[in-house]
């Protein structure tokens, strides 16, 4: 009997216990409340800050093509400078109106015979051109592959160094380095009488035409989409991914280079590739041709 008996509990202590359970559980219910009400006032500001990235963006593209016309006209200035008249003693002679456009026409296939793109009256002022050899001949065609801004520098740099020819004299030879619908174009700015009369001019109009913001997001989307394929080796690779970054990231440094190989390299390549970020590109390219051969 007085065993049975010190096993009962006090009704106070099993109200107590029952009292203190249901706080705890009235606590834990009002915690998570609070919480869903912190992620209910905080849900507005996560989507401003979403709807704000967003027009960011669509304003990047924009300030982008802004401030890469106002480099390369920065940098044509500055080669604007080093330019040097042509030497008509040592050069042959293709003569060249300047007074008056004409009708750019398709390059000869012969490039030993004299250009007819711009054929000169004899009563008017001439210049002397070169016309160019087929070799190293930079050219530009306007499909979204083609790059529009190395292909003024490549230009511009090809009638200077191995032509010496000035800005003025590259301006009105320029449609001898455009084929297809490049050319097609020029030839309408000539139908409309719109043909630039400074190098400025023609630089702000190529870019308007073949750097547009379309062609701005179609190089994006290829760079995105740039990776190694299985028949690629590593030189090729290296080559066309340089091509595209140098295009989409100008401000970046060859260690960015690098971490963008790494990402965009073949990952069969990579498993067997000790290399690390912390190498030079020469060596990563050393041992990804080891692999190669293992491959």
């Amino acid at each position: 009997m007085a065993s049975t008996e010190e096993k009962k509990v006090p009704i106070e202590k099993v109200a107590q216990v029952t009292s203190d359970t249901l706080t705890q559980h009235a606590k834990e219910i009002h915690d998570l409340q609070e919480s869903i009400k912190s992620l209910q006032s905080q849900l507005p500001e996560d989507i401003q800050t979403c709807q704000d990235v967003f027009n960011k963006g669509l304003l990047s593209t924009e300030t982008k093509l802004k401030a890469d016309i106002h480099e390369l006209r920065e940098m044509v200035a500055d080669i604007q400078q080093h330019f040097t008249s042509p030497n008509p003693e040592s050069l042959p002679t293709t003569k060249v109106n300047h007074h008056t456009p004409t009708v750019p026409t398709r390059q000869s296939t012969d490039l030993n015979t004299p250009s007819t793109h711009y054929i000169s009256p004899a009563t008017l002022g001439t210049q002397t051109i070169v016309v160019p050899p087929i070799s190293s001949f930079p050219t530009f065609s306007g499909k979204s592959t083609d790059r529009p801004r190395q292909f003024l520098l490549r230009v511009i740099e090809y009638t200077r160094t191995i032509h010496k020819w000035s800005i003025n004299t590259l301006l009105q030879g320029i449609s001898q380095f455009l084929k297809d619908a490049a050319l097609e174009w020029y030839c309408q700015l000539y139908n409309t009488n719109s043909l630039p009369e400074t190098w400025d001019e023609f630089v702000t109009q190529f870019l308007a035409q073949f750097h547009s913001p379309l062609r701005i997001a179609q190089q994006e989307h290829e760079w995105d989409e740039c990776k190694q394929q299985e028949n690629e080796t590593i030189n090729e690779f290296v080559v066309r991914l340089r091509s595209l970054w140098l295009e989409q990231k100008p401000d970046e440094t060859e260690i960015d280079f690098i971490k963008h190989l790494f990402c965009k390299m073949r990952p069969d390549m990579l498993t067997l590739m000790n290399a690390n970020r912390s190498q030079t590109l020469s060596n990563i390219i050393t041992e990804a041709q080891q692999v190669e051969e293992i491959l």
